[in-house]
Parts: C-alpha cells; sequence; structure tokens
C-alpha cells in the first residue's frame, strides 16, 4: 500500500503540469515541454541505479543500526550530488543545440526548456533519495502529501508562469520548468527538514560545496564552447569535472565503494 500510494502520487506530480499547460498554450509548446520532460527523465537513470543499489539496506538499517542508516544516507547523497551536478549543468550548456540535433529544427524551442531544467535534474537526484528513505523509515505518508502538495502547488504556478513566458519568450514551456523548479525545490527543503536532517552539517556542506566548486569550473570551461559540436563540450566538461573533483579531493573511498555498488547492480 506505501508503495502503491507514492506511485501514484509521483505520477500526479509529474503529469499535472502537462495537463496545465495543456489548458493554457496549443500543442506546440506542450510538444517542446514533453519532448525536454522526457529527456530529463532518462538522464535521471544514475540516481535510479543508485537508489535501487541502496533502497534493501535503507529498510535493513532502519531496524538493526540506525546510526549506519545515517551515514548510508550521507554518501549516497554525496555520491548523487556528485552526478547530479554535472548533469544539470552540462544539460545547461548542451541543450540549445542538443534538442535540434536530436529532432530537428522545429524542436529548437525544446533546448530553452531544457537549460531550465538543468536545476531541476539537480534537486531531482536528491528528493528521489529523500522519497526512498521515507518509504525505507516508514514516513510514506509524509512523503506522499509531499509530492501531491507539489502537484497542487504546479497548477498555480503554471497559471502565472506559462502564460507569462509565452508573452515574454513565445514558449510557455519556460514556465512550466521554472514552475518545476519550484516545487522541486519545496520537496527538497522538505525533505532536508523532516526526512533527512542529519545532511544539515558542516562535514556534508563543505563536501557539497567543493562539488558545485567543480561544476563551476566545468561551466567557466565548456559555456564559451556551447555552440560547438556537442561532443567538444561534453569531452571538455567530463575533464574538467574530473580533475576539479580530484583535486578538490571529493571522492573518498566510501564513495568509491558506493559507486562499484551501483555498477554492479546496475
Amino acid at each position: 500500500w506505501p508503495f502503491m500510494m507514492a506511485g501514484l502520487a509521483v505520477v500526479v506530480y509529474q503529469q499535472i503540469d502537462v495537463i496545465a499547460i495543456s489548458w493554457m498554450i496549443g500543442p506546440r509548446d506542450v510538444g517542446w515541454y514533453s519532448t525536454a520532460d522526457s529527456l530529463v527523465t532518462s538522464l535521471g537513470a544514475p540516481a535510479t541505479v543508485v537508489f535501487a543499489a541502496i533502497f534493501p539496506a535503507l529498510g535493513r538499517l532502519h531496524r538493526h543500526d540506525p546510526e549506519g542508516l545515517v551515514r548510508l544516507v550521507q554518501r549516497a547523497f554525496s555520491l548523487l550530488t556528485l552526478a547530479a551536478v554535472p548533469i544539470g549543468l552540462g544539460t545547461m550548456v548542451i541543450a540549445p543545440s542538443f534538442a535540434p540535433m536530436l529532432y530537428g529544427d522545429e524542436f529548437r524551442e525544446t533546448g530553452d526548456v531544457l537549460v531550465a531544467f538543468g536545476p531541476v535534474i539537480i534537486l531531482s537526484f536528491c528528493t528521489l533519495l529523500f522519497g526512498g528513505v521515507a518509504l525505507a523509515t516508514e514516513r510514506s505518508n509524509l512523503w506522499v502529501a509531499v509530492v501531491l502538495g507539489a502537484a497542487a502547488l504546479t497548477i498555480p504556478l503554471d497559471a502565472v508562469l506559462v502564460p507569462w513566458t509565452s508573452d515574454r519568450f513565445g514558449n510557455g514551456a519556460i514556465g512550466g520548468a521554472i514552475a518545476f523548479i519550484i516545487t522541486e525545490t519545496f520537496q527538497f527543503a522538505i525533505g532536508l527538514w523532516r526526512v533527512a536532517p542529519h545532511l544539515v552539517n558542516r562535514a556534508t556542506a563543505w563536501r557539497i560545496g567543493r562539488i558545485l566548486i567543480a561544476g563551476g569550473a566545468m561551466m567557466a570551461c565548456t559555456w564559451p564552447l556551447r555552440e560547438q559540436f556537442i561532443l567538444l563540450p561534453i569531452g571538455v566538461g567530463a575533464i574538467t569535472y574530473g580533475v576539479a573533483v580530484v583535486a578538490l579531493r571529493v571522492v573518498g573511498a566510501d564513495e568509491r565503494a558506493l559507486i562499484v555498488d551501483a555498477l554492479r547492480r546496475g
């Protein structure tokens, strides 16, 4: 029952924005938004792999080793942020050329929507973890309420942002993506407050800060290359981010072990 309710809440949350946008603008903008949303969903695969690797352990540790649960959540949060930052920021860099390369020039505006979706990717990696922790620690009702609250918040946000971005940029789908940023931020904040408050500490903040510095270095090197062939910014970004992560000593032994376990399960 908790898994079914959580699954239904996620479906409502993920689909209600498309329905709301379709009430306010034409099918062209809905197509741009839906295409971008599908691409973002596929980019979330690393988070799904990590989640599948740790979820059985979360429930076991909740019953028998609460301190071990805290350590595992901290490691998973760091690892997911480590993966989410280059994916989210990299999407913002390559999106304007990536979408038309895949779907043609009629989907060029999808690239603008993908740029707005960049922060959503980073936030959603973390909210997936919070949802899993809530389910594993028998707080599914709380998280279902949070997700349904975010779904309800989507409608008034779309009502304001979609017409505004349609008038301002000629692309109402951007408003839907901005609304998504707000609702994911809402879930992220509640997750930190109620589901994983132990993540709010100096050590975690220092590690996340170093990851963001590495992401900033990647953006600085790839942004001037955003109009070049897509493989060039991807290659430069991967090298820059990898070197920065190593130089800043972001990845410890625990994260390396979790990466190996996730890859085996993936």
